[in-house]
């Protein structure tokens, strides 16, 4: 099974525009989750998927410094980059991570990737689901 690590990233956020390379101790935070993403063992590999607004010509920069596949797709469709990230990239599963979260542990992307193959309750990269519990009665 060939799985990504998918990290969603714009330029365009309302609440902090231009996040995604934020400075952190002189490191862009998308390079940070970038360097992290990277040390999550079993990956087939490691991609981010942006927008296709202009602003977002400089995350294509940043990846095409660090040779780090970025696929560009609808601003208002997060889904829809993932969608096209997977395919583009050939996955068979996407872990799924945000440019936004510099502290990412590999360890617990291991443990995602590794539930997400086996077919587990996992919603990749963020929390267990308890199915069960959230079927309708």
């Amino acid at each position: 099974m060939r799985t990504f690590a998918v990290i969603q990233a714009r330029m365009g956020s309302t609440r902090l525009p231009r996040k995604a390379l934020a400075d952190i101790r002189g490191v862009p935070m998308l390079l940070r989750v970038i360097t992290q993403a990277r040390l999550v063992p079993g990956l087939a590999g490691v991609a981010v998927a942006t927008t296709d607004q202009p602003a977002d010509g400089v995350i294509e920069d940043l990846c095409a410094t660090v040779k780090v596949a970025c696929i560009r797709g609808p601003e208002e469709d997060v889904l829809a980059r993932y969608v096209l990230a997977a395919e583009q990239l050939g996955a068979d599963a996407v872990v799924r991570l945000t440019g936004d979260s510099p502290l990412l542990d590999p360890a617990v992307g291991q443990r995602d990737r590794l539930g997400g193959a086996a077919g587990g309750d996992h919603d990749l990269g963020e929390r267990r689901i308890d199915r069960q519990r959230m079927a309708p009665s």
